[in-house]
């Protein structure tokens, strides 16, 4: 969470002043966004994955260490508050969500490196294809990721983590990351060709939505 933050930051850093933001303006937008996303995307997983638990232990929220996190949570409320806070101090708002929107993307990208290792946002159960080749060493202890010609070409098995265990699964993690890096490349490219502010975070709207 911490190096798809401090990613989606620089990006946004190195554009601003080309997409007609001071960035220096923006430093406080980043301390809002960040607090306010942890909460969002802690809240989120309460709310979805774990209610039962919240509710019984409503402290567990604050308990970061424990991990659960749904990274949409982060993005609605955290780009809310970026947007707000940027209106609040007199912003070009459209053009700040301009600047996000490629930066959001590449966050995702990273952000599911970090599912991938923790064995969580998985897809379903699914049989290892025939002459599929295991990447990792015989033996090791954290799982299994084997390649292959054949469709699903990737499946994945964890003996820990968050999620399923000891079951052969697609790696939907893996290639949301991919995605979403191509939709990072391609918001950029549409960035720099924009006509008027808010089309690039429409576009990413769209195109995540595909995805």
């Amino acid at each position: 969470i911490t190096l798809a933050f401090l990613a989606a930051a620089i990006v946004i850093q190195t554009r601003a002043d080309r997409g007609g933001v001071d960035g220096d303006r923006l430093v406080a937008l980043y301390l809002v966004a960040f607090l306010v996303g942890l909460a969002g995307a802690r809240l989120l997983h309460f709310t979805i994955a774990e209610p039962g638990r919240f509710f019984r232990d409503p402290l567990v929220f604050f308990r970061f260490w424990e991990g659960g996190f749904a990274f949409w949570g982060g993005v609605i409320l955290g780009g809310a508050a970026a947007l707000a806070w940027a209106r609040w101090r007199g912003l070009p708002v459209w053009a700040v969500a301009d600047l996000l929107a490629p930066a959001v993307m590449l966050g995702l990208s990273i952000g599911r490196i970090g599912c991938f290792f923790a064995g969580c946002c998985h897809g379903r159960g699914c049989p290892v294809p025939e002459g599929a080749v295991n990447l990792l060493p015989a033996g090791f202890p954290g799982g299994a990721l084997w390649v292959s010609s054949r469709p699903p070409f990737v499946v994945e098995l964890f003996h820990h983590g968050v999620g399923l265990r000891d079951t052969p699964m697609l790696p939907t993690h893996l290639w949301e990351c991919v995605a979403a890096f191509v939709l990072f490349l391609v918001l950029s490219w549409a960035w720099r060709r924009r006509r008027h502010d808010g089309r690039v975070f429409g576009w990413m709207l769209v195109l995540y939505a595909v995805v």
